[in-house]
This record gives structure tokens, C-alpha cells and sequence, in this order.
């Protein structure tokens, strides 16, 4: 045979060392535990999205650790707002043909982010019930997204003011349609999510009650290709995962067992704050209650007791006692020999604030945020404080370009279409892009962020001339910011604003107070 295969030009199958089938002899399957039993049964968990909802709103609605969390959380995130900065890739629209300069970028970007300033100012142009401005949107978008796990966005144009609005929709609205309409492309409705063969999100469901059916469908993509509907998550179970995962998924049951030890300590407090006090007796005292002839004398009842039952008697101190009540209007008790009245404070369980700041410190980094920013304590060293501090500004970095890819860029790509189509903007050439699909153009267009407050240097000067002395002598006359960023810093957003406020005031006082530019 090996002649034939030879002259018919057929070569021996090669054997390789390849790993192409089970484990052959003196192999051990490992699936993560060396003992079996010790990590516990195999089961693969699914997400009932509805029903994690609804225990992560309840966890924040009744529990205050919880929403101390999230809260805390939400505000450093979007702070007071997170406002645009725009910046085109000139290069990428140079490739295509759109050649623009530097001061016509610039020129650009400003009237963009006015603009849109301003639309994110009114409530009746930006939110769909015309009660909320944009950053108040966005504090409710990014909350419910990290406490519920996901929220529904829908993009319209108001017929009245040709201007987009944002509405946010709970997404435990989401249903399947009971008449659902037969599709030919493979794809499935999900949990209110109209899924296509590959995997793309087409439509939305969503529970109405003035609806003919109870319900109205949504599509995900307009006519022209923007999206106008689009679930906000800022974090999933598993990579296929269209539903979002909330914060809270794995500290729910730490919660709730916190909180009935809190109820218990609170409890516990309150019948001991009932016991006033307590009459310690010592060796020689006669265990009788003193409160007993009190109660007696209350009733009316003058009759002196028995040797029997108070054997010790201290006659002296009972016409004292009377004496002075008789004369002062005040209750006297008159305690027996060897005997004591020990007062009680409703003092709470003294490990209780170590056990609250334990719980703290396990939940805090696992929805983000270090616990001594969660519980506004900096009690640490410098160098501690600051390394806390830089990776707390990490994190706001990361989780705020994620919510501008996320949740706001297709606000901006929606909202700037509209603005040029209406005529209030001119920009033809992404009006073009967006007609013809261009994604590079369009993407090149719309290359932004959403900058906001930042968390405050412990020592500024400090982390300057950090910087200065790693840069060396040779750049000691290099900018290390930007004007605007520096205003950005100081709380103020609007940079152009306060630059040409204080020009006015510098021309208005130079010559009555003597102020010379070249020192100011």
C-alpha cells in the first residue's frame, strides 16, 4: 500500500502532538477546586433581571446603607452635571475631503457646546415631560443604572419645539407583545427586547395603558440610522448580556442581615432605657424593697409592717423620710442598710460602629467607591489619603467616559443631526455623513466628552511640584494646564464666561485702583 501511495501521490497522514480530543492516560481534570465539595454544587445562574430590580429598589428604599452608597456614588460621578467638550478628529475628516483649520474647529466647537448648554438648560426642550434639565437626567439615568441595572432611553423630537428630548423609562416596563407580529429574519422577542439572528437589538416593548394592546413597540434605530432607543447599563453579568447587572447584586443578603442587626441593637436599647434603675443589696441588707411601703402609703395604707417582713427596720430613717417629704412636697425613699440605687443609661452595644464601618468597607469597593469617601472620613496619613485619592479619580475617569459612550453619545449624534437639519446649526457635511451612512464621518464629528467636577487634591501644590520636579528644569516654563481646565477645577464650567467677565472688571478698575496687567 505504501507503494501504491506513493505512485498516486497520496502522503501518510502526519501525527502531531496537537491537543485535538479528551484527555488521554495520567491526565486530571482540574474545574478549580483540589478537593471535591469544597467550592460546592455546579449550577450556572441566570438573572431574573425583573425581580433583581425590584430588591435592589427596595434594598435603597429601606435600607440607609444602601442609599448612603449609591447616593454618595451618583453625586461624585455627575456632580453638579457633566457638561459637553466636543473635539473632531480633523485628521480622520481630512481623509475624507473635509478639510477644516484649527481656529474653524475651535470655531466649531464652541458654537456646539453653547448650544447645547443651553438646550440642556430648559427642561421643555430636553426632557420629554418638560420637568427635568439634563444633568437632572443624567443623575436618574446613571442612579438607576447602577441600582436597578439598566434604564430605558428613548429619543424624540418635540413636534411643538423641532428640539430632541430625553425620556427614561423603567425598564421592569419591559414586556413581550401578546400579538406579536411574525418576523422571517430568525430573530426572538426577549424579555420586551426584540432580538435580530446576529444578535442586534431592533425593538423595544414597553407596557402602556392607553395603548390599543397595553403596549407599544419601539424601535431601537431611526429611518436614517440613529439610535432613539437604547437600554443604559453600566455593567452585565456575562459578555452576551444585553441586560445590565446591578451594583448591589452581591451585598443585597449582607445588607438585609446588617440591618436586623441594627433593628436588634436599636430594640435591645429601648427596653433597657424602660429599667430607670435598680437597688443593688449588698451582704448585710436586708433584701426588703423599699418601694413596697411607697406603694402602700400611695394607698392609703399607714399600718406599720411585721418584723416578718422587714425585719430591719430603720426607724429613724423613716420619720426622716417623712419629715422631708412633709416639708420639701418631694418623694423620699428610704433605703434599706447595705443597699444602693445603681441609675442605668440606654447605652448602645459598643461594637455596633465597628461592625457598621466592617459592613461599610465590604460593600463600598464592590459598587466602586472607597469607604472612607462613602463615609466622608479621611482620617488617614498624607500618603495614604492621596493613593486613595488617585485611584477614587480613576475610577470617576472611567465611569464617566463610560456613561458618555454609553448613555450620552447618542444623545449627541441625535441631537446635533437635529440641530443642523432644523437649521439652527450649520454643519452640511455630518448632515451628509449621517444621510449616507458615513459612520468615520460621523464618528469624527462627534469625538467628545463630559467633563465634571473632580475630587479635590489634599495638598495642590504639593502634586505640582511633583510634577515640575519630574519634568526638569528645561520645561519649568511649560503650562501644566489649560486655562479652562483650571476654571473646570474650581467649579466653574463655563471658562469663556469667566475669562471675558474678568477682562470687563480689568478694564472697568485698572485705572481707578492703579492695576498693572503686567503683574495681574
Amino acid at each position: 500500500m505504501g507503494l501504491l501511495n506513493n505512485i498516486f501521490g497520496k502522503k501518510k497522514k502526519e501525527v502531531t502532538a496537537s491537543y485535538i480530543g479528551g484527555p488521554g492516560y495520567g491526565y486530571n481534570i482540574y474545574d478549580g477546586q483540589k478537593d471535591i465539595g469544597m467550592v460546592g454544587p455546579r449550577q450556572r445562574n441566570f438573572v431574573d433581571n425583573k425581580g433583581m430590580s425590584i430588591n435592589a429598589e427596595n434594598t435603597y428604599l429601606i435600607r440607609n446603607i444602601a442609599k448612603t452608597l449609591i447616593d454618595r456614588y451618583v453625586k461624585w460621578i455627575i456632580s453638579s452635571g457633566l457638561h459637553l467638550d466636543i473635539n473632531p478628529n480633523i485628521d480622520v475628516l481630512s481623509q475624507f475631503g473635509i478639510k477644516y483649520t484649527r481656529e474653524e474647529i475651535e470655531s466649531i466647537n464652541q458654537k456646539i457646546e453653547t448650544l447645547f448648554g443651553i438646550w440642556g438648560q430648559s427642561e421643555k426642550m430636553c426632557d420629554y415631560r418638560g420637568r427635568l434639565k439634563l444633568f437632572e437626567i443624567q443623575k436618574r439615568a446613571f442612579r438607576t443604572a447602577k441600582l436597578k441595572g439598566d434604564v430605558l432611553v428613548i429619543l424624540r423630537v418635540d413636534k411643538k419645539t423641532k428640539a430632541l428630548n430625553i425620556e427614561l423609562i423603567d425598564s421592569d416596563r419591559l414586556m413581550n407583545p401578546t400579538v406579536p407580529i411574525p418576523n422571517e429574519d430568525g430573530g426572538k422577542w426577549c424579555n420586551g427586547i426584540y432580538i435580530n439572528a446576529r444578535g442586534v437589538v431592533e425593538k423595544f416593548c414597553v407596557s402602556a395603558v392607553n395603548a390599543p394592546n397595553g403596549y407599544v413597540e419601539i424601535d431601537a434605530v431611526n429611518k436614517i440610522g440613529l439610535t432613539q432607543a437604547y437600554l443604559f447599563s453600566m455593567d452585565s453579568f456575562r459578555s452576551e448580556d444585553i441586560r445590565g447587572l446591578s451594583a448591589l447584586s452581591g451585598s443585597m443578603d449582607v445588607l438585609a442581615s446588617s440591618d436586623r442587626y441594627l433593628n436588634a441593637i436599636v430594640e435591645s436599647a429601648e427596653e433597657r432605657s424602660k429599667v430607670v434603675f435598680s437597688i443593688k443589696h449588698n451582704n448585710n441588707s436586708s433584701g426588703a424593697n423599699p418601694f413596697a411601703q411607697l406603694s402602700g402609703r400611695m394607698r392609703g395604707n399607714t399600718d406599720k409592717q411585721n418584723d416578718n417582713t422587714n425585719p430591719i427596720r430603720d426607724e429613724n430613717g423613716d420619720r426622716l423620710t417623712g419629715l422631708v417629704m412633709a416639708t420639701t412636697g418631694k418623694q423620699v425613699i428610704n433605703m434599706p442598710k447595705d443597699s444602693e440605687l445603681q441609675m442605668h443609661a440606654a447605652a448602645v452595644d459598643g461594637e455596633f460602629p465597628e461592625f457598621i464601618s466592617k459592613i461599610i468597607e465590604i460593600i463600598a469597593p464592590s459598587i466602586g467607591i472607597p469607604s472612607n469617601v462613602a463615609m466622608m472620613l479621611y482620617n488617614d496619613s498624607f500618603s495614604a489619603s492621596r493613593a486613595a485619592i488617585n485611584d477614587w479619580m480613576h475610577t470617576i475617569r472611567v465611569d464617566r467616559a463610560g456613561f458618555t459612550s454609553n448613555f450620552m453619545q447618542p444623545i449627541v449624534d441625535y441631537w446635533l443631526y437635529n440641530e443642523v437639519l432644523q437649521g439652527r446649526f450649520s454643519l452640511p457635511a455630518y448632515l451628509r455623513a449621517v444621510i449616507d451612512g458615513n459612520e468615520y464621518v460621523k464618528t469624527a464629528f462627534t469625538v467628545c466628552e463630559f467633563k465634571g467636577e473632580m475630587f479635590p487634591h489634599i495638598d495642590p501644590l504639593k502634586e505640582v511640584n511633583a510634577v515640575r520636579a519630574s519634568l526638569g528644569p528645561s520645561f519649568n516654563n511649560v503650562p501644566l494646564t489649560t486655562v479652562e481646565n483650571a476654571i473646570n477645577q474650581l467649579g466653574n464650567r463655563n471658562s469663556d464666561a469667566v475669562i471675558r467677565q474678568a477682562k470687563t472688571e480689568f478694564d472697568e478698575y485698572s485705572n481707578d485702583f492703579n492695576i498693572n496687567s503686567d503683574n495681574n
